[in-house]
C-alpha cells in the first residue's frame, strides 16, 4: 500500500510539482559555482551534457503544457487531489446547503458532492507559462543542436574550404550542424590599424567551387560580415616571427625559433603585440608594433639585464648591443576569422516575455477551489483554496 502511494507521490511531484524544476538547475548550477567555488563535480559538464539537460527540462515543459491545454475543456480543471490543503474548518450548516450556495456562485461539483471548484483566469496563466517556456526553450535547444562556431587563421594568399574540418582551428559543433556545402574563403588584404579601420581590419571573399565571389567585404572587429545564416567576424591579428639571439663574436646562439605574437590587452608604449621567449639561463620579451613593423627586445640573464633594444623588419637586419646580436628573420601574418552560426534572440526574448505575462497571471489570480466533509452534527467540515465565500 505504502509503496503504491509513494508511487502516486512521485507521478504528482513530476507532473504537477513547480519545485520539480529545481532538478534541472543543478548541472548549470554546478557548472557556475564551480568557477569560483572548489567543489567536486558528479559529471564532466560539457556542451553535451547541458543540451540534455535542456532537452528533458523541454519535454517536462512540453508535458505540462499539453496536460494543461487538454484541461481547458473541462468543467473540473484541477481535480480533487491535486494540492489539496490538509487545514480545514467548521462551517454550521450542512453540506447539502454549502453546495446550493457555492453553485450559485458558479462552482461546479463532483458527482459525489465533496469537492467544487471555479473556472479561474488564472488557469490559462498557467498554460501561458508554459508555452513561453516552450517557445523561450524550444529556440534555444534547436539553435544549441544548430551551433556551429569556428576559428579560422588566414594569411593574404589562396582560397581554403570551409567544408573541410582541417581548416579549423577550433570548431564547436551542435549534433545536428555540419560544415558540409559552405564555401571557399580567402582574405585578399590585411589591413593595420589606420585612420579609416583604428583597430585594423581584413579584406576577405567567400567564393564557390567556380571561382564564382558569393560575399565580398571588408571585416573588422565587433562589425561582422553576414553571410547566409553564418556571422564572419575578425578576431584579431597574430603575427608569427623568427628570433634569432647570438653572441656579440656570432660564435654561440642564446636563443632561435619562432615565438606567436598575441594582442596586449593594454598596449606598451606603440606596442600593441607581445610574446615571451625562454631558454633557461636567458628569459626574454618581443614587443611587435605592427604598422612600422618595429620590434622591441629586452633580454634578461638570471634576471639580470643584459639586452634592450629595437629594429624595424626588413630595415635593421642585425642589432648589436653589449655582447649580443639580433635579428628577425622571418615575418608571418595572420588574419583569425571567428565564423558562427546567427543566434537570434527575438524568440527568445518573446518566449520570455510571454511566460512572464502567464506567471503574473497565475500569480495574481488564484484558484478558488473546496472540499466538503459534513459531520454527524448537520455541521460541515470545509477545506479551501483562494477566497472561497460561504
Amino acid at each position: 500500500m505504502s509503496t503504491a502511494l509513494n508511487s502516486v507521490r512521485i507521478k504528482k511531484f513530476i507532473a504537477t510539482s513547480p519545485y520539480f524544476f529545481l532538478v534541472f538547475l543543478i548541472i548549470p548550477a554546478q557548472l557556475v559555482i564551480g568557477r569560483y567555488l572548489p567543489m567536486p563535480r558528479f559529471l564532466p559538464i560539457t556542451t553535451k551534457i547541458l543540451l540534455f539537460n535542456n532537452l528533458c527540462l523541454l519535454a517536462c515543459i512540453a508535458h505540462r503544457f499539453y496536460r494543461q491545454a487538454a484541461g481547458l475543456s473541462r468543467v473540473l480543471r484541477y481535480g480533487r487531489d491535486y494540492l489539496e490543503p490538509s487545514s480545514a474548518r467548521s462551517v454550521p450548516r450542512p453540506a447539502r446547503d454549502l453546495r446550493q450556495a457555492l453553485s450559485g456562485q458558479g462552482y461546479h461539483f463532483t458527482e459525489d458532492g465533496g469537492y467544487a471548484e471555479r473556472k479561474d483566469i488564472g488557469y490559462l496563466g498557467t498554460l501561458v507559462f508554459y508555452g513561453g517556456m516552450l517557445i523561450l526553450l524550444g529556440y534555444g535547444s534547436w539553435a544549441n543542436l544548430h551551433q556551429f562556431s569556428g576559428t579560422i587563421l588566414l594569411g593574404s594568399g589562396f582560397p581554403v574550404e570551409l567544408s573541410s574540418g582541417k581548416t579549423y582551428g577550433k570548431l564547436i559543433l551542435g549534433p545536428l550542424a555540419s560544415y558540409k556545402g559552405l564555401p571557399q574563403i580567402q582574405v585578399r588584404k590585411q589591413i593595420m590599424p589606420n585612420a579609416s579601420y583604428p583597430a585594423g581590419a581584413t579584406d576577405m571573399a567567400l567564393v564557390d567551387k567556380d571561382k564564382k565571389v558569393l560575399l565580398q567585404g571588408v571585416v573588422e572587429p565587433y562589425k561582422p560580415l553576414h553571410f547566409r545564416n553564418y556571422d564572419i567576424n575578425l578576431a584579431k591579428f597574430i603575427f608569427d616571427a623568427s628570433i634569432t639571439v647570438k653572441t656579440a663574436d656570432d660564435k654561440y646562439y642564446v636563443f632561435s625559433d619562432f615565438v606567436k605574437l598575441m594582442p596586449l590587452t593594454q598596449k606598451k608604449g606603440p606596442y600593441t603585440h607581445y610574446a615571451p621567449f625562454d631558454t633557461g639561463d636567458f628569459s626574454g620579451d618581443l614587443y611587435y608594433d605592427p604598422v612600422p613593423r618595429r620590434f622591441l627586445v629586452q633580454m634578461k640573464r638570471k634576471g639580470t639585464p643584459v639586452l634592450d633594444t629595437e629594429l624595424v623588419f626588413q630595415k635593421d637586419d642585425v642589432k648589436k648591443q653589449g655582447d649580443y646580436r639580433v635579428t628577425i628573420d622571418k615575418l608571418g601574418q595572420w588574419s583569425e576569422l571567428h565564423m558562427s552560426r546567427q543566434r537570434r534572440m527575438q524568440p527568445i526574448v518573446f518566449g520570455a516575455i510571454v511566460a512572464a505575462c502567464g506567471l503574473l497571471l497565475r500569480l495574481f489570480v488564484r484558484p478558488r477551489r473546496v472540499w466538503l466533509d459534513e459531520e454527524n452534527d448537520g455541521s460541515c467540515r470545509v477545506r479551501s483554496v483562494g477566497a472561497v465565500t460561504l
